[in-house]
């Protein structure tokens, strides 16, 4: 089991990852706000795709 496959199954304090769905989400959402500080640095896999709106808000449409 991954490092963050642990952290999954904590968060939602269960034996198997949950699928998603609004009721997963509202929980995830509560986790992170009860737990983030700010200011943080948050991070991402470009590869996955994570950052796909970025490139339109930095040269096209969205940096108006």
């Amino acid at each position: 089991m991954s490092y963050d496959e642990k952290r999954i199954l904590q968060i939602f304090e269960t034996n198997e990852i949950p699928t998603v769905s609004d009721e997963t989400l509202e929980i995830y959402i509560e986790y992170i706000k009860k737990n983030i500080i700010c200011p943080c640095v948050l991070t991402g896999i470009e590869s996955m795709g994570y950052f796909s709106w970025e490139e339109r808000y930095s040269f096209g449409y969205g940096n108006k």
